[in-house]
């Protein structure tokens, strides 16, 4: 069983999912975040905007509430795990 299977069909990630599949974030000022030669590589952008966007409509707004219902939430896991289970295994 697959995290995308777990979630039903118009579940509000999938929503927030395919609104950022529509933006090119290049564009809006979002670059894809390079590391240093020292040190864990940076978050992508884009999880960090879908992350805020989906914490605010279910109205966590701290950054500590918003860690909490990733690390509960298996919605959460599979909406920055990208496409679908592309990205979580990389983690």
């Amino acid at each position: 069983m697959t995290l995308d299977e777990l979630i039903p069909e118009n579940h509000l990630v999938g929503i927030i999912e395919a609104y950022f599949a529509g933006l090119n974030l290049g564009t809006l000022g979002f670059a894809e975040a390079f590391s240093k030669t020292m040190g864990r590589p940076p978050y992508d952008p884009a999880d960090w905007l879908k992350l805020y966007l989906y914490g605010y409509l279910i109205k966590v707004r701290s950054s500590r509430g918003l860690e909490s219902t990733y690390r509960r939430n298996v919605e959460v896991m599979c909406l920055l795990a990208g496409p679908f289970g592309t990205r979580l295994q990389d983690r």
